[in-house]
């Protein structure tokens, strides 16, 4: 059975609100509004993200299990940016009930 976490993310993605990766993330057009990442990102990768949220005023939260490429099924994918607000506000939410 899929997590709720994984199931609001998937709409996320359906719906087109998403921008994949690390490298699309710094130069997506669209506004992003909550960032996930994996904990097993490299940590100069991690102090750039976190930089770069900071700066642009980024939502920004680590997904300790599971793993981001588990849940949405995408190999190495340590990114995602989540750009329509209410589904960030849920997801951001449902993470912090599971930390």
């Amino acid at each position: 059975m899929q997590s709720k976490l994984g199931t609001y993310i998937g709409f996320a993605i359906r719906s087109g609100k998403v921008v994949f990766g690390y490298d699309n993330l710094f130069k997506s057009k669209k506004k992003v509004i909550l960032v996930l990442y994996s904990l097993d990102l490299a940590e100069k990768m991690q102090i750039k993200l976190k930089t770069f949220c900071n700066d642009q005023k980024i939502d920004i939260l680590p997904l300790e299990n599971p793993n981001l490429s588990d849940i949405i099924k995408r190999d190495n994918c340590k990114v995602l940016g989540i750009c329509e607000p209410e589904l960030s506000k849920v997801i951001a939410k449902e993470i912090t009930q599971q930390n």
